[in-house]
């Protein structure tokens, strides 16, 4: 009996708004395809979630922003790729490196809330998030947090 293929799907897209920034900032990009099993309210495997786009308020200006790993056009066969954040301005966007480097098929980004206790795994102290955060992992492996903070984003490794 042959199994069948699960599907792939993303919950989050980038508006096209936001795509043409992109466009205009990096000339040819793709998302990094980072996905992670989709579970149904069972716990059964039903499929594959794109993982690479999140939205949150980065900012905490209101306005709905986005962070995504990107692969530019010079790094399309590599592993090496950008986390990028969109700050929402109505309409428009503006863009931010968070960082550049190497990324493969297993790092995925999770929205980590505002007001959530984290642990900076290098000091051992805990952190309430001011501001809606980013949290960049190797899928059940290790993690660092970015969170945006007097014009920056700051890094914490979260995870081990």
């Amino acid at each position: 009996m042959a199994q069948s293929k699960l599907p792939y799907f993303r919950k989050v897209d980038l508006p096209e708004s936001a795509k043409s920034v992109l466009n205009t900032c990096y000339g040819k990009w793709d998302y990094f395809m980072s996905s992670v099993p989709a579970l149904d309210s069972l716990g059964k495997h039903i499929g594959w979630e794109y993982s690479d786009v999140i939205k949150g308020d980065f900012n905490d200006d209101q306005s709905i922003d986005y962070a995504v790993l990107v692969r530019t056009f010079d790094s399309l066969e590599s592993h090496q790729g950008n986390l990028i954040v969109l700050f929402g301005q109505g309409n428009r966007f503006t863009t931010q490196v968070v960082y550049s480097g190497y990324y493969n098929s297993d790092n995925v980004l999770y929205l980590q809330e505002k007001g959530k206790t984290i642990e900076d795994f290098e000091t051992r102290k805990y952190i309430e998030l001011p501001v809606d955060a980013i949290e960049s992992a190797i899928f059940e492996k290790t993690a660092t947090t970015y969170y945006f903070k007097d014009g920056f984003f700051h890094e914490i490794g979260t995870g081990d």
